[in-house]
């Protein structure tokens, strides 16, 4: 009986521990603030993600960068299991890979890393 309350209650815990170590990749999950390491010898700067969409994908609002290609951004949009950072015209600036609902990293196009986190 002690055996089969046991195997029950790990049946029960197994799902909820799944559902903690995963998100759903929806545009909404990402919006807000994030601040962005890695881009300058001064310190990070803030991006801001909307979800309204925009033609190429959705708005991003850069705040206190200085690196030229991270002041290019004006948009982005998810990709497979990345989030992609646009210019106004939709062109990929750089290509963010998702490590957990909080925490991006990439390269810009001048191979300088970048990190993204909230």
């Amino acid at each position: 009986m002690r055996r089969a309350i046991a195997f029950a209650s790990l049946l029960m815990i197994a799902p909820l521990a799944a559902q903690e170590n995963t998100f759903a990749l929806k545009p909404e999950n990402f919006a807000g603030d994030w601040t962005i390491s890695d881009t300058n010898p001064t310190g990070g700067c803030r991006i801001t993600f909307e979800v309204s969409k925009s033609p190429f994908g959705y708005p991003a609002y850069v705040f206190g960068c200085t690196a030229d290609d991270i002041l290019r951004v004006s948009g982005w949009r998810l990709r497979n299991t990345s989030i992609m950072l646009t210019d106004d015209k939709g062109a990929p600036v750089v290509l963010l890979k998702i490590k957990d609902r909080n925490h991006f990293k990439g390269n810009v196009s001048s191979g300088r890393s970048i990190v993204l986190s909230r």
